[in-house]
């Protein structure tokens, strides 16, 4: 039974594992063409172009969906609507992955209107307009200023 017990064990750690190489694959993953949506709100997030290996930053109008120009070296080349411009990587989620994201900050902390609003784009871009009206709806009950 002990012999049982520990391949067992052995098995949920070599799974555990292979689950942290899967996840660091899809981090890896090149994003160029794809579309983003920011995990902070756009004021917050680094903007600009590199100079003589500086980035000269300026301000990031964050219109969601964002389709990436290029993927490079944890920096993502956007067009914000009035300029192109490079952005850390960890700053953005790919749409496709932002529902979940977004409905796990919102289940943990249920007044993040920001997150709310984030979610209802990714809803809207996939097509679920209902869910995307609810979440909306959802921002004007917790904030009607907004």
């Amino acid at each position: 039974m002990r012999v049982y017990q520990y391949l067992l064990a052995s098995a949920v750690a070599a799974l555990g594992l292979l689950g942290i190489a899967i996840g660091d694959e899809s981090k890896a993953e090149d994003w160029t063409d794809h579309l983003v949506i920011g995990r902070k709100p756009a004021k917050d997030i680094k903007f600009g172009v590199v100079t003589d290996d500086k980035q000269v930053y300026s301000e990031f109008h964050g219109r969601y969906p964002q389709r990436v120009l290029a993927d490079k070296e944890g920096r993502l080349r956007l067009f914000d609507g009035h300029k192109e411009g490079w952005a850390k990587k960890d700053d953005f989620i790919l749409s496709r992955d932002a529902t979940v994201y977004f409905t796990n900050r919102i289940k943990a902390d249920a007044s993040d209107t920001f997150a709310w609003g984030m979610r209802a784009i990714a809803w809207y871009e996939r097509g679920e307009f209902d869910n995307a009206i609810k979440d909306y709806s959802e921002i004007i009950r917790l904030d009607p200023k907004a």
